[in-house]
């Protein structure tokens, strides 16, 4: 059996701007008003030039960076990371249409699932919404989280301008970053060249060594890949392949909500491993 692709979650905070595109601007940071007109300029030169990159590196940001951005843009801003102990920030000044609608597609094959194990009153579907932790925010291009939590359970991450290395990142984030409660990040990277879309499932590994688990050394596992292929205005079958055998499943991660044992259900909660599913995706199509 192959053996899954880890990767250490060890100072996972500190590579934020990993995987960006080459071209991404580097700024300091000098108020929040000039840092909106810089955002602006860079999201029109993005729409006159696909080849540009959206995002923006900003450093020298203050404390209360997060406050800031909130009064000036309210819930409408860019995406961003942040890491306030260095003191970077990342903006994500657009959202190109394949990005988004491969996004939207995946949430909605995953509230489909959700819908079909009796669980839409456990599960609330979250979008975009900020997480935080100790200094470090985040915003996923989806989430999913047990009801009365605040930390999302499940993301999706999808990317289009930037590399793989940057996806691993956002991954990496969400599983490993302190107080995480995710148990399962789903990524999406889109190539127009070829063009495909390819699907990582990834998770925590949980050493047998119990003793690992108390020196907080966990790994993020690719769990399976999924690759879909557009040719001469065909998608080819989807391509499946699992990487290491999973106990991948909704019911594992309610486990720690406490929901399983309330509802009595132990149903396998099946995204990536679903062929069925994505075929039926028309977010493939229309990527």
């Amino acid at each position: 059996m192959a053996q899954p692709h880890k990767i250490a979650l060890e100072g996972i905070a500190t590579k934020i701007t990993t995987g960006l595109p080459g071209a991404t601007p580097r700024i300091k940071y000098t108020g929040m008003k000039l840092l909106q007109r810089i955002a602006e300029k860079r999201a029109m030169a993005c729409y006159r030039d696909d080849s540009q990159s959206p995002f923006l590196i900003v450093e020298n940001i203050p404390p209360t960076i997060l406050q800031d951005f909130d009064h000036i843009y309210g819930d409408k801003g860019p995406k961003i990371t942040a890491n306030l102990p260095e003191g970077v920030l990342i903006l994500e000044t657009m959202v190109w249409k394949p990005h988004e609608i491969a996004a939207r597609g995946l949430e909605s094959i995953i509230k489909e699932e959700i819908d079909k194990m009796g669980l839409r009153d456990d599960i609330d579907d979250c979008g975009s919404a900020r997480a935080e932790s100790n200094g470090h925010a985040k915003e996923p291009d989806g989430s999913f989280v047990l009801d009365s939590h605040d930390w999302p359970i499940l993301t999706v991450e999808a990317g289009l301008s930037e590399k793989r290395s940057k996806l691993a990142i956002d991954a990496r984030w969400w599983l490993g970053i302190e107080g995480s409660e995710t148990e399962l990040v789903i990524t999406i990277k889109i190539n127009r060249r070829t063009p495909n879309i390819t699907f990582h499932r990834w998770e925590k590994h949980y050493p047998e060594d119990q003793r690992a688990l108390r020196s907080s050394r966990l790994l993020g596992v690719i769990m399976e890949e999924v690759t879909a292929t557009r040719l001469d205005g065909v998608t080819h079958p989807v391509e499946s392949k699992p990487i290491q055998t999973s106990m991948t499943s909704l019911s594992r991660m309610l486990h720690y909500g406490g929901f399983v044992k309330r509802s009595g259900k132990d149903r396998t909660f099946k995204i990536v491993k679903e062929r069925d599913t994505w075929k039926r995706s028309n977010c493939i199509n229309k990527v």
